[in-house]
């Protein structure tokens, strides 16, 4: 693999965007994506998730012990923003890819699936989600086999150097009229007005970061339809404005259609 070429289109030509941490990220020309330059090296990418969740606990309410609550509101919110009821994930088989220690296995416990699995590729979140008795396995995603109704990646490929891979297999293992719910950062109005300070230009671990359209381009080129999305989020943690104008600034990006954050829904 070159790891200075874009793994999505194999091109060369780019523009130099920013500089994080001493890291650079890139447009590429062709496929308006920002990629990390160069690529991170497989090796690093496997050292870096090694020990994700005891690295992650400082910064990601996500995956500290009493984060369950917040994602699942979360979550919860962002379904209903895409049109999806609990009544649709009834009898169906769902895999959620990127599991982590197991949050969205245990919103979705009450859904009447009629099967749930997740998988990581970080041992230690694997451990910590069975010790919460969730079916659950560490394991890489393009090594699964079996075949499903909706697949959920909730912030998953932005940390894959070769996401088209996975939005293909995702396709693969769908049944017909399957669904691929997929939550990622996106590049624009918000990155661009934060510039190297974005939170989410984080090296190592978000290696690409889409434009809305580069992402619904890719999506459609490998057959999926678009049934809903929602774009949302201002760029502003929590910890670093007061609450009150996050609220205010989350709900103007979210109004505008200029949120840093992009949830989707593709259909087989």
């Amino acid at each position: 693999m070159n790891d200075f070429s874009c793994d999505i289109y194999q091109a060369t030509n780019f523009s130099k965007l920013i500089e994080v941490n001493l890291i650079h990220y890139v447009v590429c020309e062709n496929c308006s994506v920002v990629r990390q330059y160069p690529y991170p090296s497989d090796i690093e990418i496997d050292n870096f998730y090694l020990n994700y969740k005891s690295y992650k606990s400082n910064d990601s309410i996500y995956l500290t012990e009493n984060s369950s609550s917040l994602f699942i509101s979360d979550k919860e919110m962002t379904l209903n923003d895409l049109g999806i009821s609990i009544d649709f994930f009834k009898n169906k088989k769902l895999l959620d890819v990127g599991c982590a220690t197991g949050n969205f296995l245990k919103m979705v416990e009450f859904y009447k699936l009629s099967y749930v699995k997740g998988i990581d590729i970080s041992e230690e979140c694997i451990k910590i989600a069975k010790s919460k008795n969730l079916n659950c396995e560490n394991k890489k995603f393009l090594n699964e086999k079996d075949r499903y109704d909706i697949i959920s990646m909730w912030h998953v490929i932005e940390h894959i150097r070769k996401p088209l891979e996975y939005i293909e297999h995702a396709y693969n293992l769908l049944n017909k009229d399957g669904i691929l719910l997929i939550e990622t950062p996106v590049v624009g109005k918000v990155s661009n007005s934060f510039g190297s300070s974005w939170r989410y230009y984080m090296p190592t671990e978000h290696i690409n970061l889409f434009t809305f359209s580069s992402l619904v381009n890719i999506s459609l080129n490998h057959g999926f339809k678009i049934k809903s999305f929602i774009r949302f989020g201002s760029g502003n943690d929590s910890d670093k404005i007061s609450n009150s104008n996050k609220q205010a600034m989350d709900r103007i990006a979210k109004e505008l259609g200029w949120g840093d954050t992009l949830a989707i829904c593709l259909i087989k």
